[in-house]
């Protein structure tokens, strides 16, 4: 596939993206809602890992933020942010003044705004960490050291104006003194639930961007139809090698009250590889062939149909994650188990839909609760098609690109 060309105007939209998994949703419906009046670009070059259905423009980070490639984005309508990297918060601080902004956050881009990420793993957790760091190789550290000595002698004029950028991002990277002044350059921030926006306002009263209510289609998933309960017995168990899934308790919990017979799959694929080794290891000692660790990148559709085989569902995050795999899991009638701590959690009881907590699961198990019934498995895929069904968001996106345009 070729990248089509970028053409600044009203009327159109760019998105500024990153190659992952979640892109290619996002840009259907996007397309769908205003058919051929959007851009894409990724800040970085090819190959991609995980776009599939389309190829975006690559552009290396010097050349985004030439000043000729920047004064032509307030020619755009909007631009949209897709998840705030450290080379998006470059383009958007370089920009001209009157190009318009929209941040999509996705968690790990904003989630510094509401806790800091230490506080989001658990005492176990947090001690394998800190075994991961003290035996990280040093020699590998040296050479990555020498090799970025060696590049810099060979370009010199690049490596110079990166070297300002990252003199910038101490400026208005995470946590640093102009970040809020970056923020309130954007015109709205979407957070995949409303809790995350209350949080970020409430620990950062500066903050004066409006909420904007849009959030990602979840890929793959029917909420108002498909079977009536999992077609498997299966445990899922957290959705990334991330250590803000806390896997370490949520192992040592099912350790405790799994019942035989019963497997655990763990998807390890995204993430640190490291952190997914550590777990992989930990969830073998622990559970043996029962424990099905999932280290290879899939389509989402597969991934969904491994979703949907699951009868029980946990995350043991304290922050918003995994909403896709939890939207999933609950429209397949599923039981979803969630740390007592999370936000979705309080989203959930919002809305109106039963979960339970990590704490429970011995009861749970004990008890072999059944499935849910057909009556609350048609309220709840009621519910999600309400907030987070593809004609939601269809909807919303149509609304808010007629706004913008």
């Amino acid at each position: 596939m070729q990248p089509s060309p970028l053409i600044p105007a009203r009327g159109r939209f760019l998105h500024l993206i990153p190659d992952d998994k979640f892109i290619d949703a996002a840009r259907g419906v996007f397309e769908e809602a205003f058919p051929g009046a959007h851009d894409y670009l990724v800040i970085g070059q090819p190959p991609l890992r995980y776009l599939r259905t389309f190829a975006p423009t690559c552009m290396q980070l010097d050349r985004a933020l030439d000043p000729k490639f920047l004064s032509s984005l307030q020619a755009y309508s909007t631009v949209f942010v897709h998840f705030l990297s450290d080379q998006a918060r470059l383009i958007v601080a370089s920009a001209p003044a009157a190009t318009r902004f929209v941040w999509l956050g996705w968690g790990a881009d904003f989630y510094h705004l509401i806790e800091t990420r230490d506080k989001l793993w658990l005492p176990k957790t947090r001690s394998l960490l800190s075994s991961l760091h003290r035996h990280k190789s040093r020699a590998h550290d040296a050479w990555t050291r020498a090799s970025s000595r060696l590049r810099r002698l060979a370009q010199p004029g690049k490596f110079a104006r990166l070297f300002a950028a990252q003199l910038e991002l101490r400026r208005i990277g995470k946590n640093a003194p102009g970040e809020l002044a970056l923020i309130n350059r954007f015109g709205a921030i979407a957070t995949p639930i409303f809790e995350d926006f209350e949080a970020i306002r409430r620990r950062n009263p500066g903050v004066r961007v409006p909420f904007l209510d849009w959030n990602y289609r979840v890929e793959g998933f029917n909420e108002h139809g498909g079977p009536t309960s999992p077609s498997g017995n299966d445990i899922l168990l957290g959705n990334s090698a991330t250590p803000e899934n806390n896997h370490v308790e949520a192992l040592e919990i099912l350790s405790q009250c799994l019942p035989a017979g019963r497997r655990i799959v763990c998807p390890l694929s995204y993430g640190n590889k490291d952190y997914g080794d550590a777990i992989e290891q930990r969830g073998k000692a622990l559970f043996g062939e029962r424990f099905v660790a999932l280290r290879e990148y899939m389509p989402s559709s597969a991934y969904v149909q491994i979703v949907e085989s699951c009868s029980v569902l946990i995350m043991n995050h304290i922050r918003q994650q995994a909403l896709g795999n939890i939207v999933i899991a609950l429209c397949s009638g599923a039981r979803v188990f969630l740390n007592p701590d999370s936000p979705i959690n309080r989203t959930m009881q919002r809305i109106g839909i039963k979960v339970g907590t990590t704490n429970s699961l011995p009861d749970f198990f004990a008890k072999a609760e059944v499935g849910v019934t057909l009556i609350e498995l048609q309220f709840t895929r009621k519910k999600i098609e309400d907030h987070f069904g593809r004609a939601s968001v269809l909807h919303r996106t149509r609304t808010l690109l007629n706004k913008l345009r």
